[in-house]
């Protein structure tokens, strides 16, 4: 309710207006945004931090375009790498891991409006190679009680004794079983691929109703959806072969999964793969340098910022847009939280770095 307030008053006030000129004064500044689904929550039953309805999708493209210059990440990065001047406001739209809601939904928006965008996939995506393990354990907690999560964790731990810190996490949390689950989807992110996968695997044996999540081939977008996509003026990126956390993995398994992707799409597709995203956001130094030896033009990392004129194309920065960040509480879009969004991220991002040393 409070955020909701704030953001009208600087909305309304035109102190947005106020901050986005003095940004512009200071330095041009380049927004990139990414969405991950666009559907009915309540149907896709995933994450409820990962979505955006179909109503609030439309909306926000409809400000956008109102108030920002959308190009593509291969214009911003052409019009960058040949010292070419931007538009005054640029905005580049993005999309991560191929959900097929994003076709159903948000693709025929753009297309009416021939807005360009970059959709991110897993190479593995078109032969069941990639397991969506967060929409899986999200799922399945769903159907158990916080005394029963606990319970599976627990019994799990056996054999693996390093999952103490999630019990730990899940029982400090377990009044609030959203925010357990989401905090424990976080937290399995830094477990290697295996661990995770056998963890997640013990979770969901406890739940025996059939689920939509056990087949997930056609939650993703397929080859001609890609093609449609691609002919309309969409540009694919590689998201790594199976989505892995590259910072999770050995170093020759992180290199094969930035290059062997990008050949595999490439083929695919046949088409050049020049752009790439990390999963989840997590790189290094390390893993950016491999990004940038496997040829390709750009990278994307998730931070709570926006881009200067001259930050690093293989570690640029992009805002993430759900629905709890840009609605009410009672679910109704309001383009006051999302203009405070996309204008204070970066004046925020300045404070930490300036003053808190963050």
């Amino acid at each position: 309710m409070i955020k909701v307030f704030v953001s009208y008053i600087l909305y309304y006030s035109g102190l947005l207006t106020i901050a986005r000129w003095l940004q512009a004064f200071l330095g041009q500044r380049i927004t990139i945004i990414t969405f991950h689904r666009v559907g009915d929550h309540a149907v896709e039953d995933g994450l409820p931090t990962l979505y955006v309805t179909p109503e609030s999708f439309e909306k926000t493209i409809s400000f956008l375009m109102k108030n920002y210059d959308i190009i593509s990440l291969s214009e911003y990065s052409s019009l960058k790498t040949n010292a070419r001047p931007l538009p005054p406001n640029p905005l580049i739209i993005t999309f991560d891991d191929g959900y097929r809601d994003c076709y159903i939904n948000a693709f025929p928006v753009l297309q009416k409006n021939r807005i360009p965008f970059t959709m991110f996939l897993p190479a593995n995506i078109f032969n069941g190679g990639v397991d969506f393990w967060w929409d899986r354990l999200y799922h399945s907690c769903s159907e158990m009680s916080s005394a029963q999560i606990i319970a599976s964790l627990e019994q799990a731990a056996v054999a693996h004794p390093e999952m103490q810190s999630l019990i730990t996490t899940a029982k400090a949390e377990s009044s609030d079983k959203s925010e357990m689950v989401i905090h424990l989807i976080d937290k399995l992110g830094d477990f290697p691929p295996a661990t995770r996968l056998q963890i997640v695997n013990a979770i969901a044996q406890n739940v025996h109703k059939e689920s939509a999540m056990d087949n997930q081939n056609r939650s993703v977008v397929n080859l001609p959806e890609i093609h449609e996509m691609l002919q309309s003026g969409g540009e694919i990126g590689s998201h790594t072969k199976s989505h892995c956390f590259l910072d999770t993995v050995p170093t020759e398994e992180a290199i094969a999964e930035i290059q062997d992707s990008k050949i595999a799409l490439e083929r695919l597709l046949s088409t050049k793969i020049r752009h790439f995203a990390y999963p989840a956001g997590r790189w290094s130094p390390e893993i950016r340098d491999m990004v940038e030896n496997a040829n390709y033009s750009s990278a994307c990392v998730v931070a709570e910022d926006v881009n200067k004129i001259n930050q690093d194309l293989f570690t640029l920065k992009r805002l993430s847009i759900c629905e709890p960040l840009i609605t009410k509480a009672n679910g109704e879009f309001c383009k006051a939280l999302l203009a405070s969004r996309l204008v204070l991220a970066g004046f925020i991002a300045y404070v930490h770095r300036r003053w808190l040393n963050q």
